[in-house]
């Protein structure tokens, strides 16, 4: 959790755009820590124009600078998993 000094303001004026950039590159940053996260995102944004989906694939997700692990890392992990 941050200090309250270096959390940022709350806001209420966030665009829908705004909002679903914000909420997408947290998911990232978390999905680049996390091999078993799916590795795609299911956006749900809710106004008062009804609910709007969002999908993005893999190689879609904005992880800039934050990339997951390694492919061996990912693989091993994987190789580990009972499907069925």
């Amino acid at each position: 959790m941050l200090p309250a000094a270096a959390a940022p303001a709350r806001r209420e004026d966030f665009t829908r755009e705004e909002a679903e950039a914000f909420v997408t590159e947290a998911l990232a940053l978390a999905m680049a820590s996390d091999c078993s996260s799916g590795g795609c995102i299911r956006l749900v944004t809710c106004d008062k124009d009804g609910a709007h989906h969002r999908y993005l694939r893999g190689d879609q997700v904005p992880y800039g600078d934050h990339a997951p692990n390694d492919v061996a890392q990912v693989a091993a992990a994987v190789a580990g998993m009972v499907v069925g």
